[in-house]
């Protein structure tokens, strides 16, 4: 019993150690976030030398780029269904598991725009690209969440492009792992998971 509280209590200890780095990650990127948005509108003369035309980007561009246009923004159409079906799935279930939802801004960021050596339709392809990106890992953290609190069984083959809590997995034929961590692994779900460290989220110059 007793070993089962130390073991709660050293993984308490590491969510916590964990959401701490995660605050200062976050205020740095802020930070870094909005000094990159100031500098691009303090150089937007500068940058706008850079600038094509719509009209000349097109005259120049490949013709297989341009019949692909269609198929590229097609895929707007599950992408809405896709987000509108997690909002309502992670809105009403999370909070029946007692998982925190998340929050939408933390995952969906569009700045790109602020950028003057863009034209319209270079900024228009940036907005969709940051949407359905943004949006693709928005559901996996919702996914891999869910399978967290649910099934955290690592598969018995190597899987490549595994999310941020497959780490903490149990292995394949641990059955009495399992059986004993359930509890502890659902309430690192509640707490929002455990996440690595990520260096690449902003630009450096």
């Amino acid at each position: 019993m007793t070993s089962k509280k130390d073991e709660s209590m050293k993984m308490l200890e590491e969510s916590r150690s964990q959401m701490m780095k995660e605050i200062d990650q976050y205020l740095n990127s802020f930070y870094k976030r909005r000094d990159l948005i100031k500098q691009a509108l303090k150089e937007k003369i500068q940058l706008r030398k850079h600038k094509i035309g719509v009209a000349r980007q097109i005259v120049t561009t490949n013709i297989r780029f341009l019949a692909s246009i269609p198929f590229i923004y097609g895929l707007i159409i599950p992408a809405i269904i896709l987000h509108v079906f997690l909002e309502v799935y992670h809105r009403i279930c999370f909070p029946l598991y007692g998982v925190k939802p998340l929050r939408t801004r933390d995952y969906f960021v569009f700045d790109r725009h602020h950028l003057s050596y863009l034209n319209w339709f270079e900024k228009l392809n940036c907005i969709y690209c940051s949407y359905f990106n943004c949006l693709i890992a928005y559901a996996r953290e919702i996914s891999s969440l869910t399978e967290l609190y649910w099934c955290p069984i690592k598969h018995a083959r190597r899987v490549f492009g595994t999310h941020e809590q497959y780490h903490l997995f149990v292995d394949y034929l641990d059955a009495k792992a399992y059986r004993k961590k359930i509890d502890q692994l659902q309430h690192i779900a509640k707490k929002g998971g455990i996440k690595k460290p990520d260096k690449s989220n902003t630009s450096t110059k």
